[in-house]
């Protein structure tokens, strides 16, 4: 003889988890959903006066302007720039977006007469670095 199984009760459904939404509303974030949330519950209240950064010492050690490097183009042209990036055969150069539409100006080391950039380097005291192996990456100067 065998003993009656005993019934087991199906588990009552449980609701989904309701999504979490936290709102900036002025100066405070406010729950506005959420599992057993009130329909307005302040999260996080910033002071009504943030204290003052500190001052900056501008009259400081500055660190000194690097000289700007001299690229000498293939059709004679010559351009200075003050800071690049050679990396997969080509050059770049940091641009204001807001004045020159663009963040990187890309300039491709083919169109650069190399030989005479270094020279023109050397003669200048400025050192000008071009990468040694495919996969290595240049920031200058």
């Amino acid at each position: 003889m065998q003993a009656p199984s005993a019934v087991v009760a199906p588990a009552p459904e449980q609701a989904p988890p309701q999504p979490l939404l936290i709102e900036l509303q002025g100066d405070r974030y406010v729950r506005l959903s959420g599992e057993e949330a009130p329909l307005a519950e302040v999260v996080d209240h910033r002071p009504a006066e943030l204290p003052r950064p500190a001052t900056v010492d501008t009259a400081g050690p500055q660190p000194p302007d690097l000289p700007a490097v001299l690229l000498v183009f293939i059709d004679g042209r010559s351009e200075e720039v003050s800071a690049y990036t050679i990396s997969g055969g080509a050059l770049y150069i940091p641009n204001n977006f807001y004045v020159n539409g663009s963040w990187n100006r890309k300039i491709d080391l083919a169109t650069l007469n190399l030989p005479e950039t270094v020279r023109q380097n050397r003669a200048r005291n400025t050192r000008f670095r071009l990468p040694s192996a495919p996969n290595e990456v240049i920031v200058g100067p």
